[in-house]
């Protein structure tokens, strides 16, 4: 599976549950705790860039 097809299927679990972008990004309250930025997900969603399996985990 391409990273394209990840990103889709990231996107349909993510909005089945009713999360946003900034939510799985990470917590932006507690800076030291967010994974990768909000628009960075939206292009791995999107299919223009790839996130590893170490930030998803």
């Amino acid at each position: 599976m391409d990273s394209k097809s990840w990103g889709r299927v990231f996107r349909e679990i993510r909005e089945m549950k009713n999360l946003s972008l900034a939510k799985v990004a990470g917590d932006y309250e507690h800076p030291p705790n967010f994974i990768t930025s909000k628009q960075q997900v939206s292009r791995f969603e999107l299919g223009k860039s790839d996130i590893t399996l170490t930030k998803i985990y």
